[in-house]
């Protein structure tokens, strides 16, 4: 389904901004059960396989922000929002 997915994704390439974040992030279903299997078939490896779906779920985590940052209109956008928004509403429990 994940593959599908992302299939879909590069044939209709419309928010090239908003997909590539999207298809970054339904990578980590494949990567993640290829490192399984991996790991379950060449267990004198699998301490580094781990590592590398390590990194690849922080870059995920990284992508995600990212993807958030861009559906809130892109970085200016977020920036100028932020910076004129009233500092009232920042405060928390003080």
């Amino acid at each position: 389904i994940s593959l599908c997915e992302i299939s879909m994704h590069l044939t209709n390439w419309v928010s090239p901004e908003q997909q590539k974040y999207t298809v970054r992030i339904l990578w980590m279903i494949p990567i993640f059960s290829a490192q399984s299997w991996l790991g379950l078939r060449f267990s004198a490896t699998s301490v580094y396989l781990e590592c590398l779906r390590d990194l690849y779920e922080a870059f995920v985590i990284q992508s995600f922000l990212y993807l958030l940052v861009e559906f809130l209109g892109g970085k200016a956008e977020l920036v100028k929002t932020l910076r004129t928004k009233k500092k009232s509403l920042g405060r928390h429990g003080v």
